[in-house]
């Protein structure tokens, strides 16, 4: 006997809930892969045929969703048995087809042999469903391609859309004509009155003792004196995140806090240390989607934009071990309303975020293919939309021109969408009393370079 669970994985990383509606004409949650966990070890199907594994040891790391479908009363010789049939069978090596004869064929059918029931039927139906959609015969071939994505990642390709050829797109530019201009946006505040008043508040509700007084008094000397011979260290900045996050409750005093640390994460050396000492990643980069303030998130985008201007920091966080939680937590305030000003502030801050982050390299560089697509898929939902300042114009049409270059999925989808350059040249022409022909120059040099490649 053993308990049966179904794990589910979305192969698409959240990018087919966000996009669907828009590429295929109709929502999906996710492109689902799924494995059965029986006799402590998770079953799946792919082209090297039936596979096991530890619980949650796949590529795939982490399911979205996990089942618990029942418990079966098949003994474990038994279950080997049912196991060996389906490879000889049905579930042979080789068979494996993304569409037709997939993972989760599998799962259903192995869920059938050992308690009778099936596994949701949306799982089972889904590629039937993206055929059906209105781009889903343009995608057949791309989504064959794709097929067994747990085999590609076995022989290094972590790809989960395949390359496309160029479809008749002429590729003008070389490489380094591709790269982003390393013109960054920077957050600097006048932080003095800021510096007075929080740590008077804080002695004030006795929320520092001494030692902590010294330190907030040695960060207060650094930024107002730079003759000072001040240091700031580890503990001053961790001070500053520990004052932000659990000592003071009124956003008024968490707002002075975040700036402080905007102003010292101009410095490259404190930037760094933020960036690997604070818990930066693990702890401040998540805690983005839980602010219940949009100003304190405003800010602390702007803080990760600055941080992300300096090279070794953007390195850092475009590590592998980094890089999925970045852009996890950041995108999605790229698609928030822009109906508000502070709604603006905060989609301009991301923006200005992902460009300084990118400014220095290549995307296909830097950023794994999954991040790239979603990073490209949001540029082309946004296409349309702009409507905000002519810096973040110019870093949308500079993201934009980088992955167009760089990705061929992007680049197809683009041509799918029969992108409209003219839209912006128009919305600059009725705006240009507002704009000086130094960034018109700009924009419309960006917009000729998309329109060649």
């Amino acid at each position: 006997m053993s308990e049966l669970y179904l794990y589910v994985y979305d192969l698409s990383k959240g990018m087919a809930k966000q996009f669907s509606a828009m590429f295929l004409g109709k929502h999906f949650d996710g492109v689902w892969h799924t494995g059965i966990v029986a006799y402590d070890k998770e079953w799946y199907f792919g082209n090297d045929g039936i596979s096991c594994c530890l619980p949650k040891a796949t590529i795939l790391g982490e399911p979205n969703e996990i089942i618990h479908l029942g418990k079966t009363e098949v003994a474990e010789n038994d279950f080997f048995d049912i196991i060996n049939q389906m490879r000889e069978t049905t579930y042979k090596i080789g068979t494996y087809n993304l569409l037709e004869h997939n993972c989760n064929n599998f799962s259903n059918d192995l869920s059938m042999f050992l308690i009778g029931k099936p596994i949701p039927q949306h799982i089972i139906d889904l590629p039937r469903e993206v055929l059906s959609s209105p781009l889903g015969a343009m995608l057949r071939p791309l989504l064959e391609q794709a097929a067994d994505p747990l085999h590609q990642y076995k022989n290094g390709d972590s790809s989960f859309l395949p390359q496309i050829p160029n479809a008749g797109v002429q590729h003008t530019k070389s490489e380094k004509d591709v790269q982003i201009s390393p013109s960054l946006t920077l957050f600097n505040p006048d932080v003095n009155s800021d510096l007075n008043d929080l740590l008077n508040h804080c002695i004030e509700k006795s929320l520092l003792n001494q030692n902590e007084v010294d330190l907030f008094m040695d960060i207060q000397s650094f930024i107002q004196d730079q003759e000072s011979k001040s240091t700031i260290l580890n503990n001053h900045l961790k001070l500053l995140f520990d004052v932000y996050f659990n000592l003071v409750k009124n956003d008024q005093f968490k707002i002075m806090a975040l700036k402080i640390l905007q102003n010292l994460s101009l410095n490259e050396k404190l930037a760094t240390m933020i960036s690997k000492e604070c818990s930066f990643v693990s702890v401040f980069v998540p805690h983005l989607e839980d602010s219940k303030s949009n100003e304190l998130t405003n800010l602390s985008l702007q803080l990760m934009s600055n941080l992300c201007s300096h090279k070794a920091v953007s390195e850092h966080l475009l590590h592998e071990e980094h890089q999925d939680t970045l852009f996890k937590h950041v995108i999605s305030f790229t698609h928030i309303k822009l109906e508000t000003q502070i709604e603006i502030q905060i989609f301009e801050s991301a923006i200005s975020l992902f460009y300084n982050l990118v400014a220095h390299y290549h995307l296909e560089n830097l950023v794994n293919d999954s991040n790239a697509l979603s990073l490209g898929c949001m540029l082309l939902e946004r296409f349309h939309q702009i409507k905000t300042n002519p810096k973040t114009i110019y870093h949308l049409l500079s993201l934009l021109r980088s992955c167009l270059a760089n990705s061929d999925n992007v680049r197809e989808l683009a041509l799918s969408m029969e992108l409209d350059l003219s839209k912006v040249t128009k919305e600059l022409t009725s705006k240009g009393e507002n704009n000086t022909n130094e960034q018109n120059n700009e924009i419309q040099s960006v917009l000729t370079s998309i329109d060649q490649i």
